[in-house]
């Protein structure tokens, strides 16, 4: 079982500060994908955030470790975690 921990958001997600509903299978599969072609941690995030940005969706804020976070990035940075925690930082 991989662990979640904030330190993993942060960096995974570092700069998509306004990522409050999206995709995070989408986020996790382009984010492992472009780093693999070999773009820079930060273009990929940039790049897959805004692939799966969505309006239509509703955030849903859990209480993880004390802290409100949204569910959509504890679920993308598990994907990533776990497709690629090679490339993830």
């Amino acid at each position: 079982m991989i662990r979640v921990t904030f330190a993993a958001a942060a960096l995974l997600l570092a700069g998509t500060a306004n990522a409050q509903s999206f995709y995070p299978g989408q986020y996790g599969l382009r984010f492992c994908e472009l780093r693999q072609m070999g773009l820079s941690l930060e273009q990929s995030r940039s790049t897959a955030m805004n692939e799966a940005w969505s309006n239509d969706r509703p955030e849903v804020i859990v209480n993880y470790k004390g802290k409100p976070v949204s569910l959509d990035v504890l679920d993308a940075v598990k994907i990533v975690l776990k497709t690629c925690p090679e490339l993830a930082r």
